[in-house]
């Protein structure tokens, strides 16, 4: 469903994902990780709020179409990674 909705562009409206910027740093006011080679910025969201805490991380690549969407990974809300 999170992916779907991800897709759709409709994320932005399921509270319980909690869409949000994925930071350069783990700091609140960090600025949004972007890849350098097409612009795209990186997202991550909420799989699971309880026990590991699950978060799923993606890109955005813009487009004039809206852009494509680019699934990375999915890990723990404490770890940062995401693969370009």
């Amino acid at each position: 469903m999170l992916a779907a909705a991800t897709i759709a562009g409709e994320i932005k409206h399921l509270p319980g994902a909690k869409l949000h910027p994925l930071g350069r740093s783990p700091a609140p006011d960090s600025p949004q990780r972007m890849r350098g080679q097409d612009q795209a910025s990186a997202w991550r969201i909420d799989v699971m709020k309880y026990g590991a805490g699950w978060r799923l991380h993606y890109w955005h690549i813009p487009g004039a179409d809206g852009g494509r969407i680019e699934f990375s990974n999915v890990c723990k809300e404490s770890e940062d990674t995401i693969y370009e």
